[in-house]
């Protein structure tokens, strides 16, 4: 969570070198039930068609905010992500990365649901070949163990979820 503000949510998003999918990311954050989220792509020092690419999605839908910095890494360009919203809520998404249809909403109501949480999180589903979208629906997922399920509150839980990767 994050100081509470008028809209509802956030997508932090790095994009250095990674325009190949940043398309595929956006059009699945565009395609959610919650339709009050704010998107700011951090471009971590790309030096490909990521500012092209992005603009495109921003001059399409004024939920999507670019940022470019020089390339400082992963952390810095989430670290960006953060200081330039103003959603209280937060959800970070790869360049690579997809989401499912509802995945804002169902993670709103349990945050509505359960005010004392800071943090939730869900499943992920690893897939193959170029195109996360036709992938992802394909059944052919990669096989790995589900994450573990964590509970709880304070440093702990947030330790568990760090280092563990959860």
């Amino acid at each position: 969570r994050k100081s509470p503000d008028p809209s509802r949510h956030n997508r932090g998003r790095k994009a250095a070198r990674t325009v190949r999918h940043i398309g595929e990311a956006l059009d699945s954050l565009r395609a959610q039930t919650c339709e009050d989220w704010e998107c700011v792509v951090v471009d971590d020092g790309s030096t490909d068609h990521t500012a092209e690419v992005v603009g495109r999605f921003a001059a399409a839908d004024r939920r999507i905010r670019y940022v470019r910095q020089p390339n400082a890494g992963p952390n810095a360009a989430r670290n960006a992500g953060v200081e330039a919203t103003r959603a209280p809520f937060l959800q970070f998404l790869d360049a690579d990365d997809v989401i499912g249809p509802s995945k804002l909403a169902r993670q709103l109501d349990l945050f509505d649901r359960h005010p004392e949480a800071a943090i939730v999180y869900g499943e992920v589903r690893y897939f193959r070949g170029d195109n996360p979208l036709v992938n992802a629906l394909d059944p052919r997922w990669v096989d790995l163990p589900p994450l573990r399920f964590v509970s709880g509150s304070g440093e702990a839980v947030l330790a568990t979820l760090l280092i563990d990767n959860v």
